[in-house]
């Protein structure tokens, strides 16, 4: 079947400067990936709204999705035709392989790919957002912070020792040697590759909303890379929803009990928080304490002899 123009995963980091779209994923893994995601919140959100019937035909419809992209993208490996970071972030992030053993394999690929990439950048406008949040999924939180604290191109932080205050369109908008670059496309404002900050709000502040408006907030951090510490706040329609983290560390013999990771949590009136408190490190990232219910008010907790990364 023809398919339509596709964009695919735009802008990739090895897409050449006259041709955007020329990605080292498939247009078409990418558009059926999104169309898989996009069909599942159709049920969920007719299931929101009491449209049972809408919400059983729109499962059915992904159910039946899931089984063709299978058959098309995945091989009997379990691999991906594509061994990309595009191509498995999506499919950990949108749970595209819904096999416990092929999910497990392909959240390990997908580590491997990014440490054979030296930790850098591969992914387009279209895997961008899901990069992140499939390897803390995975528990490989660990593994972005050492993307995200990189400074050579492909990275976030290339633009920023390129002194670029906004978000560029491509990786290397400007080259390293100062020149723009050649290829069309070339914005130094926006928005695609910035949609990393959704993952640095709610796990580097720690802090999202549990449900739609604010009224539950997730309150948990991940603390990781060499941040020792973190604020962050919501104006939401009850209120400043606000969190702050640090690690204390003297040699103080007076002051030493309070060596460890403190965690502040404010919240306004008529609202609740869901709060996982990282406990320490183990060999999968960051290990975290039981979810505990708060209402609104100041909270502090404290987890001693918990050191920085």
């Amino acid at each position: 079947m023809e398919a339509g123009r596709q964009f695919g995963d735009w802008l990739d980091p090895k897409s050449p400067p006259d041709d955007p779209g020329a990605a080292t994923t498939a247009v078409l893994l990418v558009a059926d990936s999104y169309l898989i995601r996009m069909t599942e919140l159709l049920a969920n959100i007719s299931q929101n709204l009491g449209r049972d019937d809408l919400a059983e035909k729109y499962r059915g419809q992904h159910d039946n999705l899931l089984t063709e992209f299978h058959n098309t993208w995945v091989s009997d490996d379990g691999s991906l035709a594509n061994e990309t970071q595009t191509a498995y972030a999506l499919a950990v992030n949108f749970g595209l392989l819904p096999e416990e053993q092929e999910a497990s394999d392909a959240g390990a690929k997908l580590r491997q790919i990014v440490a054979s990439n030296d930790y850098l950048v591969g992914t387009g406008f279209a895997g961008t957002p899901a990069l992140g949040a499939a390897l803390t999924k995975i528990g490989g939180a660990d593994d972005f912070y050492s993307m995200l604290l990189q400074t050579e191109v492909p990275s976030w932080l290339y633009q920023v020792a390129m002194n670029g205050t906004t978000t560029w369109e491509r990786w290397n908008s400007l080259e390293p040697n100062g020149s723009v670059n050649a290829g069309e496309m070339t914005s130094f404002n926006h928005y695609a590759f910035g949609s990393v900050s959704d993952w640095i709000h709610s796990n580097i502040g720690g802090l999202s909303p549990a449900e739609p408006g604010w009224k539950r907030v997730k309150i948990a951090p991940l603390p990781g890379g060499n941040i020792t510490s973190a604020n962050s706040k919501y104006i939401s329609r009850y209120g400043e929803v606000s969190v702050r983290w640090y690690f204390e560390s003297n040699e103080d013999a007076i002051t030493a009990h309070r060596n460890g990771f403190h965690l502040e949590v404010q919240l306004p009136p008529n609202t609740r928080a869901t709060v996982t408190v990282p406990s320490g490190r183990g060999d999968n990232g960051v290990e975290t304490s039981e979810p505990v219910d708060v209402g609104s008010g100041y909270h502090e907790w404290f987890v001693s002899g918990y050191k920085k990364p």
